[in-house]
């Protein structure tokens, strides 16, 4: 393992934004915590109905993975940055020790892909069942959730592979706040480094192709609904949907690409590196759209339990 000593004028980050960062990612953490446990509380109590079934068993795979996306973002707290010549990914949590820090950076960059996939095949079951009237059952579910983390899985090993050989060590004459913290490091110019992140492009162009198929589909569908309290009720749905499905891309996938496209040397470091408090709020807001979809269901249960109290 070769170590790459990199000065901190390349990583320059005062000790208030380290700070404030990692105050992000708690806040970010409790609110996904309360919020992800409620849902599955609540889907674990209507559950047992047959046409809830489906529904509750693409919850539960969300609301978990959203606690453990959180979890490991108190863990890691990651701060990208992405120069010409070089990709340094820093453990800015409450991980020291560089083994479990550099391990907890390699799980965030499985749900930066695994968050896409499954924006993609949850847009694409909704099509199958508005458009083709097709519904997956459970089995088949839990098989394409299986597909899909495997995917994830083997794309994160193939960066990992490309990022964890060379070991990043922060040099500077006065203590700096990043200054031996676990990272991530390669040169831009590795063979590895770049068949990782082309295929990752081509995997988040493909999830975002069929996104985009599978909405206007979906969209020319329902305009053509005749029974308006139907055609209603599919569009409230499926806004909240595209919400859902569109939440990794905003507060995930889109600061990760700024990172990497806007000209840093026109660009403050802070704000690129602000950038960063933006990915641990992804799983935070799940819960509330999927609170605001089941609201009616939310009041059933607290309406039969005050009757039952009676």
């Amino acid at each position: 393992m070769s170590d790459v000593k990199i000065n901190s004028s390349q990583v320059d980050d005062p000790a208030i934004e380290v700070f404030v960062a990692k105050i992000n990612s708690y806040i970010s953490a409790t609110v996904s915590l309360i919020g992800n446990i409620l849902v599955l509380c609540l889907v674990n109590v209507k559950r047992d109905r047959p046409k809830f079934s489906i529904n509750s068993t693409s919850i539960i795979y969300v609301s978990i993975s959203a606690i453990v996306f959180s979890v490991n973002c108190v863990l890691s707290c990651p701060m990208i940055h992405i120069h010409s010549k070089e990709l340094l990914i820093i453990n800015n949590g409450i991980l020291k020790n560089v083994l479990l820090g550099r391990l907890s950076l390699c799980i965030f960059a499985f749900f930066v892909l695994s968050s896409a996939m499954f924006s993609a095949t949850s847009l694409f079951l909704k099509y199958m069942a508005i458009c083709r009237n097709q519904f997956v059952s459970n089995k088949k579910l839990h098989m394409i959730y299986s597909i899909q983390c495997l995917v994830a899985m083997v794309w994160m090993l193939t960066f990992a592979n490309a990022v964890w050989f060379q070991h990043a060590v922060i040099l500077d004459n006065h203590q700096h706040p990043l200054k031996g913290r676990p990272a991530l490091f390669a040169t831009m110019d590795q063979k590895s480094l770049t068949l990782s992140l082309s295929l990752l492009m081509v995997l988040l162009i493909s999830a975002i192709a069929l996104m985009l198929f599978c909405s206007q589909r979906i969209t020319a569908t329902i305009n053509t609904l005749q029974d308006h309290r139907h055609k209603n009720l599919q569009k409230r749905t499926f806004c909240l949907l595209l919400v859902q499905t569109g939440l990794p891309f905003l507060l995930l996938h889109v600061p990760i690409l700024l990172e990497a496209v806007l000209p840093v040397k026109y660009i403050a470091d802070l704000l690129l590196d602000s950038l960063s408090l933006l990915y641990s709020w992804y799983p935070a807001c799940i819960p509330f759209v999927v609170l605001w979809n089941l609201r009616t269901k939310l009041a059933s249960v607290f309406t039969n339990y005050a009757t039952n109290k009676a």
